[in-house]
C-alpha cells in the first residue's frame, strides 16, 4: 500500500483485510477487520472484532463502527453543551435519533455540509468558502466533523489551513457580518422528523426572533 501510494502520488490509500481469531474466553471465532491506511506518515493500522457474519470489511469498519463512534464524539459534545444527561453510548442508532430529533442538532445535515465542504476543497480550491449556521449548536457540530474529517484528507486540510485574508469560517447567523466568500453553504437545521411532515414548532431560532429578518439580509448581502 505504501508503495502504492507513492507511485500514485496519492495523499491516502486505504485497504480492507480480515482474518479470524479466537481468545481463550471466547466460545467460537470471531471476525477481525483491519483497515490499513498510508499516508505520507506512514502506515496506520487499526482493528476491531465483530461476531456479525454479514457485511464486507469496508463496510463494517466504515459504515457501521465508525458510524456509531462518531455518534458517541457528537453525543459528548452534545453532552457538554446542552447539559444533557438523557443520552447513551449504548446503541449507535438510538444515539442517533437523540440527536436528529433534538431541536438544536441536525446530524444529518451537518454531515452533508461537512461533506460538501471536503468536495469543495477537492474541486474548487481557489474560490474561498464561508458556513453559517442557523445556531450555535449545529455551527459547532459542522466544526468538530470538519476537525475530524481533515486528518484524513489533505485536500481538506490544506483547504482548511489558517493565514489567509479570506480563510474558511463557520459562523451562525448572528456572528456573520461583512464575511464574502465566493461560496456561502447555509445549514437551516430546522425541518421535520419525517420527510413530508408538518414541522413541530414554526420557530426557527435566532430568526424567529425580533430583529431576525435582518440577519437574514445581512446574510444574504
Amino acid at each position: 500500500m505504501k508503495a502504492n501510494r507513492a507511485q500514485g502520488d496519492k495523499p491516502v490509500v486505504r485497504g480492507y483485510a480480515e482474518t479470524r481469531h479466537r481468545a481463550k474466553s471466547w466460545s467460537k471465532e470471531r471476525r477481525a477487520i483491519a483497515r490499513i491506511e498510508a499516508t505520507k506518515l506512514g502506515l496506520d493500522i487499526r482493528f476491531i472484532v465483530t461476531s456479525l457474519t454479514h457485511g464486507s470489511p469496508e463496510w463494517l469498519y466504515d459504515s457501521l463502527y465508525c458510524a456509531r463512534g462518531q455518534a458517541e464524539n457528537l453525543i459528548k459534545l452534545h453532552k457538554s453543551q446542552l447539559a444533557s444527561d438523557r443520552t447513551s453510548c449504548r446503541s449507535a442508532v438510538a444515539n442517533q435519533v437523540r440527536l436528529v430529533l433534538h431541536k438544536r442538532v441536525n446530524v444529518i445535515e451537518a454531515e452533508a455540509v461537512a461533506n460538501a465542504v471536503a468536495e469543495h476543497a477537492r474541486t474548487s480550491p481557489d474560490m474561498t468558502l464561508g458556513v453559517v449556521t442557523f445556531s450555535t449548536v449545529q455551527r459547532d457540530v459542522i466544526g468538530d466533523l470538519l476537525e475530524q474529517k481533515r486528518r484524513t484528507d489533505d485536500a481538506l486540510d490544506d483547504f482548511l489551513h489558517e493565514g489567509s485574508h479570506e480563510d474558511v469560517f463557520v459562523k451562525n447567523l448572528e456572528n456573520v457580518q461583512g464575511d464574502e466568500r465566493d461560496v456561502i453553504l447555509i445549514s437551516v437545521g430546522y425541518g421535520p422528523r419525517t420527510a413530508g411532515a408538518r414541522l413541530d414548532s414554526m420557530s426557527f431560532g435566532p430568526v424567529s426572533a425580533e430583529g431576525g429578518e435582518r440577519r437574514l439580509n445581512v446574510l444574504f448581502n
